[in-house]
């Protein structure tokens, strides 16, 4: 961390929010992409068979949708109360609470668990746009441009590296395990290596501050 002054506590969002969006954009495509692979991987088995793993990868899909606001929302929550912002930040969770019950009314009645899961994900988009909201006029940051910039930058890279693995996958024939096994290990590598190569900001960040002090704890 930089320090409790709004310099400090700019830079120190900056720099969670690099981090964060480097760890789950990949996770998001993998959720979304390799979902059914996965559900099928670690639950298909006995009582539970493909119908079901197909019906579970769509609701873990439409919770995917709301997986990177929620992420980046849980560091603005820390924000927000270290800052002292308690009250906006409890009207934050209480309209939050109240969209997703009355979508839940709608949704589910129209998708069922998809339903469900969509207005969890669309909770989750309110809480990181009101959070913004909040810290902008309170701190008046100019993260945003940077932050959006990153976004834009890391979910290109994580495209880039979803096209690479599909088209080199598409020239050989492997069986589903060792196929999606494979898949996983060639997209996350393919991913981290374009970060390296482009001198990415964030991996200094995380070995810097999570590798190196772990090493030399």
């Amino acid at each position: 961390l930089y320090g409790t002054s709004s310099i400090g506590i700019e830079l120190t969002l900056k720099d969670s929010i690099k981090v964060t969006l480097l760890i789950f954009i990949p996770v998001f495509y993998i959720f979304n992409f390799f979902g059914i692979d996965i559900i099928s991987l670690l639950l298909q088995r006995g009582k539970f068979n493909a119908g079901d793993s197909y019906t579970t990868a769509e609701v873990l899909r439409y919770l995917n949708l709301g997986l990177l606001f929620y992420a980046i929302y849980a560091i603005f929550n820390k924000v927000l109360y270290s800052a002292k912002l308690i009250r906006q930040l409890l009207y934050i969770t209480l309209i939050g609470m109240m969209i997703k019950i009355f979508l839940n009314f709608y949704l589910v009645k129209l998708m069922n668990f998809n339903g469900l899961a969509l207005s969890t994900s669309i909770s989750y988009i309110f809480f990181f746009i009101a959070s913004v909201s909040v810290i902008v006029k309170r701190f008046q940051f100019n993260w945003v441009l940077i932050s959006s910039f990153e976004f834009i930058i890391l979910f290109s890279n994580g495209l880039v590296a979803f096209l690479i693995t599909e088209v080199l996958f598409n020239l050989f024939d492997f069986t589903q395990v060792v196929s999606f096994s494979l898949k996983m290990v060639f997209f996350i590598g393919i991913y981290m290596i374009n970060l390296i190569l482009i001198r990415h900001s964030g991996i200094k960040l995380i070995f810097d501050r999570f590798i190196m002090q772990k090493v030399f704890q």
